[in-house]
């Protein structure tokens, strides 16, 4: 297996979605495969690429196609892609939905290199 893992990232918030790009860059931890506006951009590549992630960071809020239908889906479709999930919410209601929707950790959007890190090791 390759040192890094191969990373796609959907997010509607530009500054999030930038600083977790860069972070992961610079991290030399992960390869990203694709940085998607949305669940519904990121399902699109996914099945029209020959080349999938180890891995997959959602965001629970996006339009189109929100982190919990994405994981539904994703899970159903490429159950070897590891999901993991950030937010900014605090309603414990959404985060259970979007546990059960498959992701296998949700980190807050304020520790970006922390949930970088972890999702690593996690899955190393």
């Amino acid at each position: 297996m390759d040192k890094n893992l191969k990373l796609a990232i959907a997010d509607d918030n530009l500054l999030h979605l930038k600083v977790i790009e860069l972070m992961a860059r610079k991290s030399g931890l992960f390869e990203l495969i694709f940085v998607c506006h949305d669940g519904k951009e990121l399902v699109q590549l996914l099945d029209s690429s020959t080349r999938l992630p180890d891995v997959c960071i959602l965001d629970l809020h996006m339009p189109q196609m929100d982190g919990i239908k994405t994981a539904n889906l994703l899970r159903q479709k490429y159950p070897h892609i590891k999901l993991f999930g950030h937010s900014a919410s605090e309603s414990v209601e959404e985060k259970k939905r979007f546990l059960d929707s498959g992701v296998n950790y949700i980190f807050s959007k304020h520790a970006p290199m922390k949930m970088l890190k972890c999702i690593y090791h996690y899955t190393k």
